[in-house]
């Protein structure tokens, strides 16, 4: 979906960089670039590392004026339960999406 325009959506969301949950939306990303990773599930093997590895370069990819959404069908509290016991992700800067009706994912083509 390179160059193309995003579908209007809205999902809660755990901030790590806070620890608060919050609502993410596609208004927040218009004008924007954005790295959108859909992922199966919190607390599978493959994940943390495919995340942990993008908020390495999350600094650079800011500087270059792109977002990171992980995304998944797990809810906000999955998410923070996972960012706080999988020892990988610990200092995650990111936002996780929780897309529970898998509406977006359907959306996105996922």
């Amino acid at each position: 979906m390179v160059r193309s325009e995003i579908p209007e959506f809205e999902m809660e969301a755990y901030d790590s960089s806070t620890g608060h949950y919050t609502t993410v939306s596609s208004n927040d990303y218009i004008g924007k670039l954005g790295e959108i990773c859909f992922y199966s599930a919190d607390f599978t093997f493959v994940f943390p590392t495919e995340i942990s590895a993008m908020n390495a370069k999350y600094d650079e990819f800011q500087k270059m004026g792109v977002e990171i959404l992980p995304v998944s069908v797990d809810s906000k509290f999955s998410h923070k339960r996972f960012v706080e016991t999988e020892p990988v992700l610990a200092g995650l800067k990111l936002t996780m999406d929780a897309d529970r009706t898998p509406q977006v994912s359907r959306d996105f083509g996922v």
